[in-house]
């Protein structure tokens, strides 16, 4: 498997990245950071890591398939399972923008679902207990380790240790005594959602064009409006809908407003003539 698997991996990301800077997404230097063909060999003016998030004081937690490339700790190419591929001038710069991520409830879970579900299950336990307190993250929390061996089969493997050991924790579970709900766990353990294959990353691009659709659609004067006049507009949006749904609480079951007055005139009328 791992022979298919790993060489389709760098074919996927050359594609996306080729695909992203057509869109104007990327910069085409950024290419520079993946081989042309899985049978190229590794440049030396490259370096690999693999990306790990400090959780305690005396435990680093490796991010499941992630890779970083870097040309000479410059421009960086991120490799994100399930989200794709992004560009970041500098190492520093994109060690900067995890930590706002991991500080991002709805960023911190995408990136958080490549650990280990035992270690998100910790997190999980900590953000609701009312008790404790999980500090912010700094850039410091996120670091990169060198990779000497290939990368992608390396980023592959820790893809299948990640699947083997929540697997393990899923079968381990003392709380489940329901059958049906262990083999949910197990079998969600097994599945990998958006992290194995391409299938995240499809209905992450299907969304992406559909807002860029959105936004083409949209009037010229809101493309090129500031901040307030679209919060103004909001607003506005926001009183109308208001106004609407007030109106269709009067009107009760009447089609048009003609009709409740129809209605409320054959009603005062019925109650003046006594029926």
């Amino acid at each position: 498997r791992r022979d298919r698997l790993v060489p389709a991996l760098q074919l996927a990301l050359r594609d996306e990245a080729s695909v992203r800077i057509h869109e104007r997404d990327l910069e085409s230097g950024y290419l520079a950071c993946l081989p042309d063909s899985p049978e190229q060999p590794q440049s030396p003016a490259l370096t690999y890591a693999s990306l790990h998030v400090q959780l305690h004081d005396d435990e680093q937690i490796e991010m499941a398939g992630v890779l970083a490339i870097s040309q000479e700790k410059e421009r960086t190419l991120l490799m994100l399972p399930g989200l794709g591929i992004m560009g970041f001038a500098t190492q520093a710069l994109m060690l900067a923008t995890l930590a706002q991520w991991l500080n991002t409830p709805r960023l911190r879970d995408a990136l958080l679902n490549n650990l280990e579900r035992q270690h998100q299950d910790r997190l999980t336990e900590i953000s609701r207990d009312t008790d404790l307190y999980l500090e912010p993250f700094t850039a410091a929390d996120v670091q990169l380790q060198p990779i000497t061996t290939a990368p992608f089969v390396h980023a592959f493997d820790r893809l299948l240790n990640k699947q083997r050991n929540d697997i393990r924790y899923a079968c381990e579970q003392p709380d489940t005594a329901d059958q049906q709900s262990r083999q949910l766990l197990i079998r969600e353990a097994i599945r990998m959602r958006g992290l194995l294959g391409p299938a995240a990353m499809l209905e992450l691009r299907e969304l992406t064009n559909r807002q860029r659709q959105y936004h083409r659609n949209l009037p010229d004067w809101m493309k090129i409006a500031n901040e307030a006049d679209l919060q103004t507009y909001a607003g506005h949006l926001q009183h109308y809908d208001e106004a609407h749904i007030a109106m269709l609480s009067v009107l009760g079951s009447a089609a048009s407003p003609e009709h409740f007055a129809e209605a409320r005139l054959r009603a005062r009328l019925a109650d003046d003539l006594g029926h």
